[in-house]
C-alpha cells in the first residue's frame, strides 16, 4: 500500500491488533480501524492509539468520500451483510479511491484439491465463501471497477495447503 499509493486516509475494516495501520501511520497515513467490539479493539486503541470505530462497518458513522483506501484483509468472509458492507465501502471512498479485499478463494486449486478438508471452510467463523468470479460480480454491482486480482498470499497459501492436507 505504502509503495503504490500516496499517503491519505485509510480505513481497515476488522483491523484486529492494528499492526497494518500502525505501519501505515508511520509512513504518513491518517488511519482509522474498525472492529465489532471494544474487546477486539483494545490493543489497537489502547496500546497503539489508533482511532477506532466499534460496530458493524456498514452501520458506522463515517463521512462519505472520506477515505483514499478501504482494506478488508481476511475479514470480508466474516461479514453478515456483505452487499451492505461493499456499498458502504464504496460510499466512504473518495473518487479514485481503492478498496483492497482479500478472502480465501473458493475457486482455488487448494479448495478444489482438498474439497471438504479445505482449511478455509472455517464454519461458523466464515459466514460466506467466495470465488473470484462471485466477488468480482459483487464488487461491480456496488460500483467498483476491479483493477487487479492476485491469487498468491505468502502468509495464507503455504499454511492453508499444509493445514488442508493435515485435515
Amino acid at each position: 500500500i505504502a509503495r503504490r499509493f500516496r499517503p491519505g486516509t485509510v480505513i481497515d475494516v476488522g483491523c484486529g491488533r492494528g499492526l497494518l495501520l500502525d505501519g501505515l501511520r508511520k509512513r504518513g497515513w491518517n488511519v482509522i480501524g474498525t472492529e465489532l467490539s471494544d474487546e477486539a479493539a483494545e490493543y489497537a486503541r489502547d496500546y497503539l492509539h489508533i482511532p477506532m470505530k466499534i460496530g458493524e462497518f456498514h452501520r458506522l458513522d463515517l463521512a462519505p468520500a472520506s477515505a483514499h483506501v478501504v482494506i478488508m484483509w481476511q475479514t470480508f468472509e466474516h461479514m453478515r451483510e456483505p452487499n451492505a458492507v461493499l456499498k458502504r465501502a464504496h460510499d466512504v471512498l473518495r473518487p479514485g479511491g481503492v478498496a483492497i479485499v482479500s478472502v480465501p478463494n473458493r475457486e482455488s486449486w487448494q479448495a478444489r484439491f482438498t474439497g471438504p478438508r479445505w482449511h478455509h471452510l472455517d464454519v461458523p467463523h466464515h459466514l460466506h465463501h467466495y470465488g473470484e468470479s462471485t466477488l468480482r460480480r459483487m464488487l461491480e454491482r456496488q460500483g467498483f471497477r476491479v483493477a487487479r486480482a492476485e491469487h498468491f498470499n505468502a502468509e495464507q497459501n503455504p499454511f492453508g495447503w499444509l493445514q488442508s492436507l493435515l485435515n
